[in-house]
């Protein structure tokens, strides 16, 4: 049977020295003060090890340490029976300044600590000299007050060495038997509510655990408001809006609309001021460029004049000249067809043959003359008759051709008349209609020139762009702000990379540092994993020296140090607890027979107090390493954490850098927005200038087009009378000289028919008497065949002969021809192309010159109107910008801005400057509306950060911003999140903090169970019949509310984390209501209850008792103060305290149950003396030995021991044993021990 057996006191507790047996049930007694509570704590130390939990107030008595072990020469030592024959010491003194424990495998011997001459040790190495004197193992020194208890209830978890397990009075893996053994020792209360604190302190660390209700109240106090205004940003309308949002979006439009408006007033104030400066020194420039360029317009005018004079002579003489070539040709084809018509080609082989006919008609008279020679005579007779009458008839041709000439030549002269007639009645026609021609040319030409002029005008319209500037200005700041866009975009992008850089510069910088440290640290730590080694060796080879051969040495030879200790082995021969060392009979300076020269050696061992100073110097070095180890991780640190901050300072000063740039590419982006639409604005605006100016200018052209289209119809009208008049003059007398022709062709074709009469009469005439030649010639004899032929070859040559005379006149006629008219038909052709291609040239170079001078003069003419309006524009911008700058309306910082280049000029920058004014104030008083309206619905809370209630200007705009950079970073989404995982996050701590009082409130059910079941198992024998506990459920509101809490994460386990309070439209909603619902209810109860800071494991259920005490049963109370007398409610709360120690030491070691523990209860004092008995008897069966004490004996033969205490002369306290007995109940308990 193991048991704390007797407890000592050495200059300890105001006690000099006193032994206490602790064997059995002790009983102190003694006036108050005597010190009966001080061994109560000093017996309750041995079990829990504890100082803050002895009962020692912290006023008005001295802490543990001082009181106890005042003095290095202060001890307690308490004694363990582990077996009958075996007995260890424990033994507990000051080390270093508070308390430590030594554990020694023998029964106290006074030695150790008392001299024989009664003084106390004050040295550890003394006691432990004295210990190893002794022969007893003991321990090294254990400072750590959890070692010590793992070693006195045999910890399996702890790493004990084997050396050290025989020291335990049990083997447990969880031992509560410290707590309920203390806190039964301080329940000095005997209501049931302390009797549950007891239990619950029996389970856990004092009132520790518990349910910190202030630290959900503090994370829900704004639940309501914050959920309500995070919801705000997902909340939809009846039309499916989210009001808030689009709060949000038109403040944050209307923000940067204010934002650009004013960011472009001060610019365009800026402008402004450059502006004024330019137009100052423009202005003079301006008038000088004017009156050079209307020089110029003037000059090229000239030009253009003379240029169109110089191409009209020329024209007009090549289109004369051409009419007359084309007249020339024209009477050349007319001349060519009539001939093909008279087959001209077969006259000129006629009129070719002639010479040869006559030639051929000769030969063939010759032939004649010779056939008739022979005949003269006759035939001379009938050739006179025949030459008769040819010479008759060729007369008679003759004279009638001849009156056909005549005839001729007078119709050729009244042909010519009646031409030149023609000519003069369609002279007078022209000259009739010439004047009105000549009217309406000139009208066309005016038109036309008024035509010209408008289109002109059209072209400068077109050309003189009225807002070119102020567009050109904006294109240039539009370009400008594209620019700085892209500039600010690559500087972030610049330092994105730079801060990427940075991050690897510096985990490399730090990596390199630790490596660096690391080398300077690993020495140290070398040496300190060395001295560690050493030292551990150093009480490894001390701990041996109980028992071994140095120890023997040391007690038995004199000097040994100088002779076997010079050259025996430290470790395995000195240290060695296995030689059995005794004294030989050789010489004292022989080993082993042989005598050595020992003083040439230097003494190699050392002995056990060398060992102690080898340790502490070893100690010392170790501390001072640990300390430079410290020192380099301090500095170590300290070099990172400066390279961090340095790294994080250049981070945040990137960062805020970017943020910076991006809020202003934010502007500058709504800066472009709005150049945009002001470029868009002005483009439409120069449209709708050019367009009035062209739509007016287009109706005088159509008007001047439509007057002309008129004169020219009237010309057209007027040609055309002309041409019928000139048409029915020529017809007129073209049939006059039809008729005439016609009379001379029949006056030539009755010519021709009595000359055709007159020849053929002839023939005739000349066939008779040819007939009487050829009948005379037949008389005389002639050959008339011949004759014949010949005549008829004569004849057919005369009627060739004839032929050709008659076409000689056509033929001549067609040579003349010839020569005048075909014969220069081709170069005519080719003079009239080259007039016409003259006349082209002439065209192509008047249009080209034209064209060129149109184009300058179009150019100047726009130059010219184009430095009017910029003169116009300029004057008036800068009479306009004075009399803006000295008016009320010019903003205070205008004459502070430093001017900034532009292109645009005063007038329309003022117009700009005071849209902007106007649309400034306008869009801050919306901003202002738009800031309140989106306020309205939030809460006072300010869950989102925002700047507080905005009173100025700067304030809307600052509130505004921080909107803006919320909504453009989505933070509501981390909101939503972090308010969601918050609160989530906070249910489930609900759920876990709340399950710890559950599982410990499990514990007490259980314990309840084992209690009761110990209680039927070995009853009480009194007047106490029955005691029993049973735990119900509590009817605490938040008990009840956090069980239901608990219940809801139970059935949510798998999809808790996956809840969104937010969301009610995916597959959670139901348990995302009922999360919400939680978290009001706990949110409201919380509220309701702000006095209430915690819920304690003992407001999570209600302990009920059910005690019968002699034949009277209470039935299931809550409160035993109400089951009898005060005594009663003791002996009840005592029962109860046995129990539940008993039910721990039986969970503490369930193999072997062979240890005593001892209960300190000072209210057993106040029972009847029967109960006191039954009270002892009911703790014995159960291995429990009480302690107490009170001011009197009660019942001294029913304790094993009883002691009186008092104080000497000196106020020391004296224990002095009374009675030492072996009643009956132990005599009995015996037997039940065994």
């Amino acid at each position: 049977m193991k048991y704390l057996s007797k407890i000592i006191f050495i200059n300890s507790a105001g006690i000099d020295y006193g032994e206490v047996c602790l064997d059995g049930n002790i009983h102190f007694t003694g006036t108050q003060g005597v010190g009966k509570s001080t061994l109560l704590r000093a017996i309750l130390f041995f079990y829990n090890a504890d100082k803050a939990h002895l009962g020692i107030r912290p006023q008005g008595q001295k802490p543990f340490d001082e009181f106890y072990l005042p003095k290095l020469d202060s001890y307690i030592i308490y004694e363990v029976t582990t077996a009958p024959d075996r007995v260890y010491s424990v033994i507990l003194f000051r080390n270093q300044g508070k308390a430590a424990f030594r554990f020694v495998d023998s029964p106290f011997c006074k030695e150790w600590i008392v001299d024989s001459n009664g003084e106390v040790a004050d040295d550890q190495l003394s006691v432990r000299s004295n210990i190893t004197k002794t022969g007893a193992e003991f321990s090294p020194i254990i400072d750590r007050y959890e070692k010590y208890r793992d070693i006195i209830y045999g910890n399996r978890h702890a790493d004990l060495k084997a050396e050290m397990l025989k020291y335990r009075i049990m083997e447990s893996l969880q031992c509560n038997i410290p707590k309920i053994i203390t806190n039964v020792f301080l329940n000095e209360r005997v209501d049931a509510d302390f009797i549950k604190d007891t239990m619950i302190r029996s389970i856990t660390d004092d009132n520790e655990l518990s349910f910190d209700l202030d630290y959900f109240r503090s994370r829900l106090e704004n639940f309501t408001y914050e959920y309500n205004d995070v919801q705000l940003w997902s909340k939809l309308n009846r039309q499916g809006r989210c009001e808030t949002a689009d709060r949000a979006v038109v403040m944050i439009e209307r923000l940067h609309k204010y934002l650009a408006d004013d960011a472009a007033l001060h610019t365009s104030c800026a402008e402004l001021a450059y502006a004024v400066s330019v137009a100052k020194s423009l202005i003079p420039v301006l008038k000088e460029k004017i009156s050079g360029a209307e020089t110029k317009v003037g000059n090229i005018k000239d030009k253009i004049n003379d240029l169109d004079s110089r191409y009209s002579k020329s024209h007009d003489k090549l289109i004369g000249e051409i009419s007359v070539l084309e007249e020339k040709l024209s009477r050349c084809r007319r001349k060519q067809r009539e001939y093909r018509q008279k087959e001209i080609e077969k006259i000129i082989q006629l009129m070719a043959s002639e010479n040869d006919v006559i030639m051929k008609r000769r030969q063939a008279e010759t032939e004649l003359a010779r056939l008739q020679s022979d005949y003269s005579d006759i035939t001379a007779h009938y050739q006179s008759l025949i030459d008769g009458v040819k010479a008759e008839s060729n007369a008679y041709s003759q004279n009638r051709r001849a009156e056909a000439i005549s005839r001729k030549e007078d119709s050729m002269n009244k042909i010519a008349s009646l031409r030149d007639d023609r000519d003069n009645a369609r002279r007078d026609v022209e000259a009739d209609f010439a004047e009105r021609q000549s009217n309406l040319r000139i009208l066309i030409a005016e038109a036309d020139e008024a035509k010209h002029s408008l289109q002109l005008k059209e072209y400068e319209i077109r050309a003189s762009k009225p807002k070119a500037n102020e567009i050109s200005a904006s294109e240039s700041e539009l370009l400008t702000l594209s620019e700085r866009q892209k500039e600010l975009e690559g500087n972030i992008h610049e330092r994105e990379w730079r801060l990427e850089q940075l991050k690897k510069d510096t985990e490399l910088r730090i990596s390199q540092a630790e490596a660096e440290w690391e080398k300077v640290l690993n020495p140290v730590r070398l040496e300190i994993t060395r001295l560690n080694s050493e030292i551990e060796s150093e009480q490894d080879l001390l701990s041996r020296f109980a028992g071994s051969l140095c120890e023997w040495l040391d007690s038995n030879v004199d000097g040994w140090e100088d002779t076997i200790g010079k050259i025996a082995d430290e470790k395995n021969v000195l240290y060695n607890t296995s030689l059995s060392p005794c004294k030989s009979s050789g010489g004292h300076d022989s080993l082993f027979g042989v005598e050595i020269d020992l003083d040439c050696l230097e003494r190699q061992i050392r002995t056990p107090r060398e060992l102690e100073c080898s340790i502490l110097s070893l100690q010392t070095s170790l501390s001072e390493l640990k300390t430079k180890e410290a020192s380099i991780i301090s500095e170590k640190e300290n070099e990172i954490s400066g390279m961090k901050s340095k790294a994080r300072n250049t981070v945040r000063e990137l960062v805020s850098q970017n943020e910076t740039d991006r809020a202003t590419i934010a502007i500058v982006g709504q800066q472009m927005k709005n150049k945009t639409l002001e470029l868009e604005k002005l483009r439409e605006s120069q449209e709708k200038i050019i367009d009035d100016l062209l739509a007016g200018n287009s109706r005088k052209l159509e008007e001047v087009t439509l007057e002309q289209e008129k004169r020219k119809e009237d010309l057209r009208k007027l040609d055309a009378e002309l041409r019928t008049r000139i048409a029915e003059v020529n017809r007129k007398f073209k049939k006059r000289e039809e008729n005439e022709r016609a009379e001379l062709e029949r006056f030539e074709e009755s010519v021709e028919l009595s000359i055709r009469q007159n020849q053929e009469q002839s023939k005739s005439k000349i066939k008779k008497i040819e007939a009487l030649l050829s009948a005379g010639l037949t008389e005389a004899g002639a050959d008339l065949g011949l004759i014949e032929e010949c005549k008829k070859r004569i004849k057919e040559f005369d009627s060739v002969l004839a032929a050709i005379s008659g076409s000689r006149e056509l033929y001549y006629s067609y040579l003349k021809d010839c020569r005048e008219l075909f014969d220069q038909e081709p170069e005519t052709k080719a003079k009239c192309e080259k007039l016409k291609s003259d006349l082209e040239s002439l065209q192509a170079s008047f249009n080209q010159k034209r064209a060129n001078l149109n184009s300058e003069y179009n150019n100047m003419v726009a130059t010219l109107a184009e430095l009017r309006e910029n003169l116009k524009s300029t004057s008036g911008g800068l009479d306009r910008a004075n009399e803006f700058c000295e008016g009320p309306s010019c903003p205070e910082y205008f004459k502070e801005q430093t001017p900034v280049t532009t292109q645009k000029q005063c007038g329309e920058i003022l117009r700009q400057i005071i849209d902007l004014i106007q649309a400034s104030r306008r869009d801050l008083n919306e901003l202002k509306e738009s800031v309140n309206a989106f306020r309205q619905p939030f809460s006072d809370k300010n869950t989102f950060k925002f700047p507080p209630s905005p009173i100025t200007d700067a304030d809307y705009c600052d509130y505004a911003r921080s909107v803006d950079e919320f909504v453009s970073e989505n933070k509501i989404e981390h909101f939503r999140n972090l308010t969601n995982d918050m609160y989530i996050n906070l249910l489930e701590r609900v759920e876990s903090d709340y399950s710890i009082l559950s599982d410990k409130e499990g514990e007490i059910r259980k314990l309840v169970n084992d209690m009761n079941f110990d209680f039927e198992k070995k009853t009480f024998a009194g007047v106490i019949r029955q005691i029993k506990l049973k735990i119900e459920e509590s009817r605490n509101p938040f008990a009840l509310l956090l069980k239901e809490i608990c219940a809801f994460r139970e059935e949510n386990s798998y999809n808790l984390g996956q809840l969104n309070l937010f969301s009610d439209t995916d597959d959670n909603a139901e348990a995302n209501k009922k999360a919400k619902k939680y978290l009001d209810r706990l949110a409201v109860e919380l509220s309701k209850s702000g006095e209430i800071d915690k819920l304690t494991l003992s407001d999570t259920f209600a302990l009920k008792f059910n005690i019968t005490e002699n034949d009277n049963n209470t039935g299931w109370i809550d409160n035993i103060k109400a089951v009898g007398s005060d005594g009663t409610d003791i002996l009840v709360k005592a029962i109860i305290n046995i129990l539940l120690i008993s039910v721990y030491k039986q969970r503490a070691c369930r193999r072997n149950d062979d240890f005593h523990i001892h209960c300190m209860m000072d209210e057993i004092g106040k029972l009847a003396d029967e109960n006191i008995e039954g009270i002892l008897r009911f703790a014995n069966e159960r291995n429990i030995f009480i302690v107490n004490s009170s001011p009197k004996a009660h019942r001294p033969l029913s304790y094993r021991r009883l002691y009186v205490l008092s104080k000497n002369d000196s106020a020391r306290t004296v224990i002095q044993p009374i009675l030492s007995t072996r009643q009956k109940i132990f005599d009995e308990t015996d037997k039940i021990i065994g």
